[in-house]
């Protein structure tokens, strides 16, 4: 007992016990995985749990966020969240999402961008034709009144 009586004498003593304190409030309110964690880790988590729309809030680096806000199904939101980045995921990504979306032209555009940033990838390649075929055919029933 004499430990614990010379560490709230002490000044330092004083900060180390509200440290905890407050370490062990925050642990409660939050939950004691969520604590060491930074938000894109968190996010990271709630996607193995399939938990997309609440990942999509916990992450705050944008690639993160539109394959969280993708696959909850929110293709809008997604394509904003992948056009903040200019690599070739990014533009693959926001083509995808696009083309959820029935904006085949612009899809076809973005496949173009992550294209010229990664010559020959396949998965582009394969999807740009899909996207090109899709759009073919919806100008066509456009056309034909169907």
């Amino acid at each position: 007992m004499t430990g614990l009586r010379r560490l709230r004498a002490s000044p330092y003593g004083m900060v180390a016990i509200a440290a905890g304190l407050a370490l062990l409030v925050m642990g409660c309110r939050l939950g004691w995985r969520d604590l060491w964690l930074t938000p894109d880790q968190h996010g990271r988590l709630l996607m193995q749990e399939n938990r997309f729309a609440e990942a999509a809030q916990a992450f705050r680096d944008p690639l993160w966020r539109g394959v969280a806000l993708f696959r909850a199904g929110d293709f809008k939101a997604a394509a904003q969240a992948f056009a903040a980045r200019d690599t070739a995921e990014s533009a693959y990504d926001h083509a995808n999402a696009l083309v959820m979306l029935g904006q085949y032209e612009d899809a076809l555009k973005r496949y173009d961008r992550a294209l010229s940033l990664r010559p020959g990838w396949p998965e582009a390649l394969a999807n740009r034709e899909i996207a090109r075929i899709r759009g073919e055919l919806r100008e066509r029933h456009r056309v034909d009144g169907v």
